[in-house]
C-alpha cells in the first residue's frame, strides 16, 4: 500500500540504481533527438528554396515561350 500513495514521479526503490543510466541514455536521446530536428529544419529550407527556384524557373520558361509565341503569330 505504501507504493500506491508514492508520487508518480519518485521511482521506487528497486529502480534507484538505474536511475543515473536512465538519465544518462535519456539525456542522449535528448540530444539525438535535438540534432535530427535541427537537420530536418535544414532540409525543410532546402527543400522550400529548391521550389522557390523551381518556380521562378517556371516562371521565366512560361514567358519565353509566350514570347516565342507572339513572334510567330506576328509573322
Amino acid at each position: 500500500m505504501a507504493d500506491a500513495n508514492s508520487s508518480p514521479s519518485t521511482p521506487p526503490a528497486t529502480h534507484t540504481s538505474a536511475s543515473p543510466g536512465l538519465q544518462d541514455w535519456r539525456s542522449k536521446l535528448d540530444t539525438q533527438v535535438k540534432t535530427y530536428k535541427e537537420g530536418f529544419q535544414e532540409l525543410r529550407i532546402a527543400v522550400q528554396q529548391q521550389e522557390e527556384d523551381i518556380s521562378d524557373s517556371l516562371r521565366k520558361l512560361g514567358f519565353e515561350l509566350i514570347e516565342q509565341l507572339s513572334k510567330c503569330m506576328i509573322l
